[in-house]
């Protein structure tokens, strides 16, 4: 049985090393970063990125060796950690990865050396991607007050290339317009750029159309599918000039009609509006 005295001693010792632990202390050799990203890159691109590799012991450091592994779309293009690497210096792997597929690779790069935390090891993770994307592929515009323009929606154009893409003037269908944006003739490598996109229903229903983007790719246009639905929620009452006319036989009188919205607006729906006779042998439309 401990006596009160040696009972304290392991409690004290236990608090010191979590306090060292929290402390943190840097490890003798460091390869980063922990996680080399390359992010989208079209197939058929190589895109290059850096892992450093630090002595921080007070004592030359020496390599015996390095070890790639993992998918094959990652490879060593350079590298300058060789033999002995002073005290506080640095060196470098430069590592390229050039995708064979589309989605998601990855590997891992661990260097062996006389250090007491050898190997050194980190992870590598790109994408393979279509040359370009747009994003979204289709979009659904919410019911939409008939003969009004909606709300702009984006599309984004994505270049997944190490060089620039060329853009043709994209083409729109439908009673859907294309309303600005930053998108132009030419997208830098990597770039991003965007559309906006209206619907305008003519009558109450549902439409649909697209939106083509012409690039200068092998695989051909980007489409975005559209589609949106055409109501009537914001009317209030429907107004017929002439409110009553005396027609004589044989002649014609022209009617108009307005919609009288929620907001005090009006807006013409003479040729949407279903036109009807009560006395079709008196009258008819």
């Amino acid at each position: 049985m401990f006596s009160k005295g040696r009972a304290r001693l392991p409690v004290v010792v236990i608090v010191a090393l979590l306090a060292a632990t929290a402390m943190g202390q840097t490890p003798p050799t460091t390869l980063s970063p922990a996680i080399l990203q390359f992010g989208n890159v079209a197939l058929g691109n190589s895109v290059i990125k850096t892992a450093s590799l630090t002595n921080n012991q007070t004592v030359a450091l020496s390599i015996a060796s390095f070890s790639l592994t993992g998918n094959p779309d990652f490879a060593l293009i350079s590298e300058n950690c060789t033999g002995s690497l002073p005290p506080g210096r640095t060196c470098f792997y430069h590592l390229a990865f050039n995708p064979s597929a589309i989605g998601p690779e990855s590997a891992s790069l661990a260097v062996n050396d006389s250090a007491s935390n050898s190997p050194q090891e980190i992870t590598l993770t790109g994408t393979g991607s279509p040359p370009a994307t747009v994003a979204p592929t289709s979009i659904t515009f919410p019911s939409q007050l008939i003969t009004t323009t909606s709300a702009s929606k984006i599309v984004t154009l994505v270049n997944n290339q190490t060089v620039a893409l060329n853009i043709s003037s994209p083409a729109i269908s439908g009673n859907f317009a294309l309303a600005g944006g930053t998108c132009g003739n030419n997208l830098p490598a990597f770039g991003k750029c965007t559309y906006l996109v209206t619907f305008t229903p003519p009558s109450v229903g549902k439409f649909t159309g697209s939106l083509t983007i012409n690039v200068a790719l092998s695989s051909g246009p980007l489409t975005v599918n559209l589609s949106g639905a055409g109501g009537t929620t914001g009317i209030q009452s429907i107004t017929v000039a002439p409110a009553s006319a005396s027609i004589p036989s044989g002649t014609a009188q022209q009617f108009t009609a307005s919609a009288n919205l929620n907001n005090g607006n009006a807006i013409a729906v003479t040729n949407i509006v279903r036109w009807s006779s009560s006395n079709t042998k008196v009258v008819k439309v």
